[in-house]
């Protein structure tokens, strides 16, 4: 996936768990790569993959990495 797009100032939540490739085995953790970019201000994930925008103020965030670590691993 290359960019996920989100109006400023709304509310909305896209589960990960869609992203992964076919193969990968579900239920793992998701997490964010210190590597890249924080998620900014009013944007969550959960360790299950669930991406939260509250209220966001920002239009763009770029370079953020997400990780995942398939169960038992």
């Amino acid at each position: 996936m290359g960019a996920l797009y989100f109006s400023a100032g709304s509310t909305a939540t896209l589960d990960l768990a869609g992203t992964l490739p076919a193969g990968v085995a579900r239920g793992g953790v998701f997490g964010i790569s210190p590597s890249g970019a924080a998620l900014p201000s009013g944007v969550t994930l959960s360790p299950a993959g669930i991406l939260s925008v509250a209220n966001a103020s920002v239009g763009a965030v770029v370079g953020v990495v997400f990780t995942y670590a398939e169960p038992g691993s």
